[in-house]
């Protein structure tokens, strides 16, 4: 290699095709040194440009549990092969993780001599990543619990509740005005009915009404003559209804009108 008295610096970089073509691989810059004879001797320290990273831990977090584990980057050139020895990478590996919930002693890799120690707070997270970006390669991420670790949530069960049924008579004949009640059953309920009436004129209602047993008397008013469909509805949405009918016998009060007597 000839340089001119000027020069400061020599990059030597190979790459994997004659004449400088293709990828490059490696590269390396160096202080041109004195040559007090015209010849000097040089001794380069190829780095390794990173075109790809594999990452994995060592040992495997636990999901749901705190815990600390060491980042495994292995580096590949543009030709695939495994970037070894002990130079520094051409340019650092730029490190970060989706959410705080995992944390890493440094966010950049410059050589393989670099330890990265990951740190997990325990968060119940199943899509929580570590990217690595090569810079001018391309990015690789690592999920950091495996598929048999990571739990699959289950689902809550719906409870099914057990029938709401209108106890007799289902169609009451009523005949006076005042207060009366209907009946409910449903076994283990110990919630609220909603109670509606189709016709506030004929029966009125309280709403809502608490149920302390399974049966549970639903208490209504009858203000008028006619006909209105009492509607109890349950926390689940399970109605029944009473086609209730009043009929009022008028009462006629006869006076006896007699005069009195003339003198």
């Amino acid at each position: 290699m000839v340089a001119q008295s000027t020069a400061k610096t020599f990059i030597v970089t190979f790459y994997d095709g004659a004449n400088g073509q293709g990828n490059a691989l490696s590269t390396s810059s160096v202080a041109v040194p004195p040559a007090p004879n015209g010849v000097a001797t040089i001794d380069l320290l190829l780095e390794g440009v990173v075109a790809r990273v594999a990452l994995g831990l060592q040992p495997a977090l636990a999901f749901g549990q705190p815990g600390a584990s060491t980042l495994v980057v292995t580096p590949f050139d543009a030709d695939g092969n495994v970037i070894g020895g002990s130079a520094p990478y051409s340019a650092p590996i730029q490190l970060h993780t989706s959410s705080a919930a995992l944390t890493l002693s440094a966010t950049s890799v410059a050589g393989p001599s670099t330890v990265i120690t990951v740190t997990y707070n325990g968060t119940l997270d199943p899509t929580l990543l570590i990217v690595a970006q090569p810079v001018g390669g391309k990015p690789a991420d690592l999920a950091p619990f495996s598929p048999s670790s990571t739990p699959v949530p289950t689902p809550t069960p719906t409870p099914t509740p057990a029938p709401l049924t209108a106890l007799p008579p289902t169609s009451p004949q009523l005949t006076q005005l005042g207060a009366t009640t209907v009946s409910v059953q449903e076994a283990g309920y110990r919630g609220q009915y909603t109670v509606q009436s189709s016709n506030t004129n004929v029966i009125t209602v309280t709403t809502p009404v608490s149920s302390t047993s399974d049966v549970t008397a639903i208490p209504i008013d009858v203000v008028g003559a006619g006909m209105a469909n009492v509607t109890v509805t349950d926390g689940y949405g399970q109605s029944v209804v009473f086609a209730v009918t009043v009929t009022l016998t008028p009462i006629t009060i006869q006076a006896d009108h007699r005069g009195a007597s003339q003198r």
